[in-house]
């Protein structure tokens, strides 16, 4: 059963890439990307979300941008540059040069990030209010 949801998630990021024809990449990390070196969170809880269970520092997918809005989907910055190399959408956009950067700065998505991070504070406090 959990090959069949492997290969169903893998087969719904190549399709997103076939339905869209580009993969949107930020053009540059938000003040408050989860990646940055000062950032409170734990960025090994928020990838996991994301992390292949097969194939150990592999990825299913993408963090989107908090910035973006969830209806466009845009692939954050910080994930992009460190892990464009492992997520199988990721490399199939970059061999077919169909990655595009945009600015996108949907204010909206700041909602999701104080979601995830009181989700991933230790005492459930806002702990590294964004």
């Amino acid at each position: 059963m959990a090959e069949q949801n492997d290969a169903q998630q893998r087969i719904a990021n190549v399709s997103r890439l076939r339905d869209t024809r580009v993969l949107e990449v930020q053009r540059v990390p938000c003040a408050t990307c989860i990646y940055r070196a000062d950032s409170p969170l734990e960025i090994a809880a928020l990838e996991a979300d994301v992390t292949d269970p097969k194939r150990p520092g592999q990825f299913t997918g993408y963090r989107a941008c908090h910035h973006a809005s969830a209806s466009r989907n845009v692939c954050c910055r910080g994930f992009w540059n460190r892990h464009k190399d492992t997520f199988l959408l990721g490399v199939l956009a970059s061999w077919l040069g169909r990655v595009v950067f945009v600015t996108v700065d949907d204010r909206q998505g700041l909602r999701r990030l104080r979601n995830v991070a009181r989700r991933n504070a230790p005492d459930g406090s806002e702990r590294g209010r964004v």
